[in-house]
């Protein structure tokens, strides 16, 4: 063997060394890869195992040449290396039995080696991604006056509530003379959604009672839930009357320069017959709050009881526990207190976050409500419309006596 070829393979030799914690490498047996992709190989150092574990994917583009066979067996070719990444569960940094989601980056010459990980999430359970999305995934998306959210198979929607005003005089205005409207009440609403077993059978256990012989994992969450909650912000409503302009404030009144007379027939009079209208418009800002609540099984408290111990600390030890008579007497000896966690099902949440909307791609941090109702006024609008106030104005109003 001459010195140049003796150089080469040292050379590759001390470079293959050089990788300690992680190294690549691009397997050479065919694997059933889609076609464009490139089998490739990690060797992730398991602290818990105390070995290297072998983790192997299909990576590249995945996208075929679309060439045609030839007719004639084209000569042999190096499959190329592909430069990219691919996602794995790796145990580095998190105890014996956990893993994290991570992403790892790498890049292939001679050989392949680690380009970069990014941690996607903290260390959990042996199973990874610790809470894996489904296609029901969606962030909260504000829509017309209604808000949608998902999260891992657990769905909530919810609406603007309607608020109400009243107006007078009632049931019909008078011409130049004040038609005063005002708040009467602005409701908060709360809505959640059907409860979701992120948890799947370890679940089952709070009613089958498996729980005393084959506890779930510790973390496991079940009644997984989301809410929406939706309050009246600090702000007053604004009110836009028809041909009088708009103004703000918890009171607003207009007086019309001529009769509703031509309008559209929206209107209630005495004998709760229809009468042309003008039309009130109001809206309030509201905030959104979304929330999640959820079983968890997880340590609740501790079962102890006292024994007796020597004492090797050579500045005496203190007694943990009041101890029972004629027990702890010897020379050197104490109390001390053995406690063993006990594990059971702890309600979390609602854990209520304020919804900035215009994180959610809105104009407004807060959603404006324009589903003012005018209190009812029976008999005549037992359920008056929602969205609008009607008011009738006429020019006269003939004086009304009391019949006997």
């Amino acid at each position: 063997m001459d010195k140049a070829k003796l150089f080469s393979i040292v050379a590759v030799i001390g470079l293959l060394m050089t990788v300690t914690t992680l190294f690549y490498r691009q397997g050479l047996q065919a694997q059933s890869c889609p076609p464009g992709q490139t089998w490739v190989c990690v060797n992730v150092f398991d602290p818990s195992a105390g070995q290297y574990v072998e983790h192997c994917s299909c990576c590249g583009s995945g996208e075929d040449s679309g060439t045609p066979a030839a007719v004639l067996t084209p000569p042999p070719t190096a499959t190329p290396f592909p430069d990219q990444s691919f996602d794995m569960c790796v145990s580095d940094g998190c105890p014996p039995g956990e893993t994290r989601y991570a992403l790892v980056y790498y890049e292939c010459d001679l050989f392949c080696y680690l380009d970069g990980i990014d941690y996607l999430e903290p260390c959990c359970g042996a199973h990874c991604p610790c809470e894996e999305a489904t296609e029901e995934l969606q962030p909260c998306g504000p829509g017309n006056g209604w808000i949608n959210c998902s999260e891992f198979n657990a769905t909530v929607q919810a609406g603007l509530p309607t608020w109400r005003a009243d107006r007078e005089p009632y049931p019909r205005a008078l011409v130049t003379l004040p038609e005063r409207v005002w708040v009467v009440d602005l409701p908060s609403t709360e809505a959640w959604g059907e409860p979701v077993e992120p948890g799947g059978s370890d679940c089952n256990c709070r009613n089958d009672g498996s729980c005393d012989e084959d506890s779930p994992p510790e973390g496991t969450v079940c009644e997984y839930r989301l809410g929406l909650k939706i309050d009246p912000g600090n702000e007053p409503p604004t009110w836009s009357f028809e041909e009088c302009g708009s103004m703000t404030g918890p009171t607003a009144q207009c007086g019309w320069e001529r009769s509703s007379w031509g309008k559209p027939e929206l209107g209630v009079g005495l004998g709760c017959e229809s009468l042309p209208a003008y039309t009130v418009h109001a809206s309030v800002p509201y905030w959104w709050s979304f929330g999640r609540k959820w079983e968890q099984w997880e340590q609740v408290g501790q079962d102890c009881d006292c024994v007796c111990r020597l004492c090797e600390n050579p500045n005496g030890c203190s007694n943990q526990c009041a101890g029972q008579a004629g027990l702890c007497t010897g020379a050197g000896e104490f109390w001390k207190q053995d406690c063993d966690p006990v594990y059971g099902w702890k309600r979390h949440g609602p854990n209520w976050e304020l919804l900035d909307l215009t994180d959610y791609g809105w104009p407004t941090p807060y959603m404006r409500n324009p589903n003012v109702q005018l209190v009812p006024h029976p008999p005549c609008e037992p359920n008056p419309p929602v969205g609008a106030i009607y008011v009738p104005c006429i020019e006269v109003q003939a004086p009304i006596e009391k019949q006997p």
